[in-house]
């Protein structure tokens, strides 16, 4: 079972957690991240989740149970929750843009290199 934690519940984590849901055999959404609580507590109940709600995506990176951070937030955030996050030992699936500045994509790639995590960036077209 791979234990996920979605950090940022705006509109692109509802796409990201049906897809997660599609695999209920391998696929727990153990957690949802938001700065604004009370979203990630309406997707909750919107799909019938019982996930742990967080306010600082800091509160997974001590949840040792979690596997997978799928990252949708803004983009300027990319790069240090994804850094954080892999440095962890946490997979992680990260929207696009990878990062705003080249700096910030090799400083994530150099992240996911010495980890030795899986770093992977949604680009759908």
């Amino acid at each position: 079972m791979i234990n996920i934690a979605i950090i940022g519940t705006g509109g692109i984590a509802k796409t990201h957690l049906e897809g997660f849901l599609q695999f209920p055999e391998r696929c727990q959404v153990r957690a949802l991240v938001d700065i604004y609580p009370e979203k990630a507590h309406k997707l909750c109940e919107q799909f019938g989740l019982n996930s742990i709600i967080y306010s600082d995506y800091q509160k997974i990176l001590e949840d040792t149970q979690i596997d997978l951070v799928s990252i949708c937030t803004p983009p300027y955030l990319h790069a240090e929750t994804a850094i954080a996050c892999l440095n962890q030992g946490k997979h992680v699936t990260c929207e696009k843009p990878m990062a705003p500045s080249l700096e910030e994509c090799d400083a994530m790639i150099e992240a996911y290199q010495k980890n030795k995590g899986t770093l992977s960036i949604i680009a759908q077209y």
